[in-house]
This record gives structure tokens, sequence and C-alpha cells, in this order.
């Protein structure tokens, strides 16, 4: 793995770093610093006030399928780390370089993946826009709900593919834009938030067409659409996402691509091989 990580220094925490400079998203880091720096006492329930984690389980057990023996995964904007708490166990030949630009959230994750720390997987803090790696390291290049808080989403979306192995597959999770749920807010009245800054907080873009065009220019291959979360609607108290929940477990079987889902789902995802031979 040393070839992997020789452009990063390694702190006192066994996490591995570059001196990177995100000036396009510097209220944003303040903003999750200050979150990652709360004592968090039960991380599973925390997780699950904003990600269903039945469904999350369910979609790495389908992506795993797609990584070849001995493949290197790279996961963007990773924060906790906890979608790969299990990979020991089911894939124990495959490792994960989980990259965030929060250390204090690097630092949670620790205490998710304990000793698969720098084993399996290794903690990298660095910026999405400006990946730390050589040309056509990875197998696959994976991210939950972190390029939908990037401005410069082209961008990130071509570092994913320089970074991508020829016939290696890329996966975006965006939240979805329904209308169904759209329609609620309305009637509820309150903002349903499409693109933008959110509150000067962080930026935020729903996944649209204008997502899917950007990904199929880079990439120059048809996408595949997945819709997940169908039944979580946190932000509605349709909170579904315990590792215990029933419901979450049926809306894991209900994942998949058919198209009347995306009135309803929570999160939609991008879904596209890099094209042997193929560069920008």
């Amino acid at each position: 793995m040393s070839s992997i990580l020789k452009k990063l220094s390694i702190s006192s925490e066994k996490i591995y770093y570059d001196d990177f400079n995100n000036s396009s998203q510097v209220n944003e880091l303040k903003f999750r610093k200050k979150i990652s720096s709360e004592k968090k006492i039960d991380y599973f329930k925390e997780i699950s006030k904003n990600h269903s984690i039945r469904v999350m389980d369910n979609e790495i057990v389908r992506i795993l399928k797609k990584v070849p023996k001995n493949g290197l995964i790279l996961d963007l904007g990773g924060c906790w780390g906890w979608h790969w708490r299990n990979i020991i166990l089911t894939r124990p030949d495959v490792k994960v370089f989980l990259l965030d630009f929060v250390m204090e959230s690097l630092i949670h994750s620790k205490e998710i993946l304990k000793n698969q720390v720098n084993n399996n997987i290794y903690l990298i803090n660095s910026d999405i826009n400006k990946l730390p790696f050589e040309n056509k390291t990875f197998d696959l290049v994976w991210t939950v709900q972190a390029l939908q808080h990037i401005p410069s989403f082209e961008n990130a979306c071509k570092e994913a593919f320089r970074v991508l192995k020829n016939n290696g597959t890329f996966i975006n999770y965006s939240f979805n834009s329904a209308f169904f749920i759209k329609w609620i807010y309305f009637l509820l009245r309150k903002k349903y938030h499409i693109s933008g800054n959110f509150k000067e907080e962080y930026f935020l873009e729903r996944g649209s067409k204008k997502q899917e065009n950007i990904i199929k220019k880079v990439f120059l291959n048809k996408i595949y659409k997945r819709y997940t979360e169908n039944l979580f609607h946190p932000d509605l108290k349709i909170n579904t996402g315990s590792e215990k929940s029933i419901i979450g477990k049926l809306d894991s079987y209900l994942s998949s691509n058919f198209w009347l889902l995306k009135f309803i789902s929570r999160q939609i995802s991008y879904e596209v091989k890099k094209i042997e031979n193929t560069d920008i």
C-alpha cells in the first residue's frame, strides 16, 4: 500500500493526510468540524438519523460483487466510514481507502472501524477536488452524499475518472429530487432545497439531469440509475434508519432502478463504468 500512499504524511492518530487548500468549501469545513468535534456516545443512533443503515448495508453487499479479487476501493467523503465496518468478514481481500476533508470525522471513524484501520482500511484527510493518487489506481470509486456538496461537481467527477482503472466502476449517491416529497413539503409550508448554499453552512445540489449529463460527459458511457432509501425520510419524521428496523429491511428490498420510485426516493445513485483505454 506504500506506493498508493506515498504522497501523504501520517499523523499521530495514524491518519494519512496532505496539506490541501479547499477555498471553495471554507464554511462547510467549519460546519463539519463543529459537528465532528462533538462527543458521540452512540454512533449508530446518530447515523440512523441521517442514513438508512439496512439500506446502505445492502448496497455494500451489492457493490462488492463488482470488485475483483484483491481489489481497491476509494470512498470519497467517507466521513465515519461505517459502511465498511463488516468488510473484513465478507471481503477480507479488498482494501478500502476512505478520504474525507474533515480530520475530526476520520478520528471518529477509527472508533467504528477499530483494528481494520491501516490493515484493510486506510483513512486519508485530503480534498476530493485534487486527489493525492496516481492515475488508474482503484477498481471502484464510491461516494455517498458527498459530491452533492461539491460546487465543482465536474472537476470532482474528472478526478474520480482519473484515479479509476480501466473497466472500473464509479458510483455516486446523492439526494433525489422527489416530486411527491416536494409536494408534501409544499403542503407543510416547508422549503424543499434543490440547489445552492443552504443556510450559509454548506452547498447542496440534489441529483439532477445536469449531474447526469456531467457524468456522461466525463465517462462517455451509459449511466445506470438506482433509487434507494424509499421509506426513509427523517426530515418528515419517517425515520426507519436503525440497524434493527424491519421497515428498513423492507426498504432495502425496494431499492432498484424502477422508474416510479423517483417520485418518492430520498436517494438516487448514478453508476457508470470507465471504458477501457479512455482518457480525458
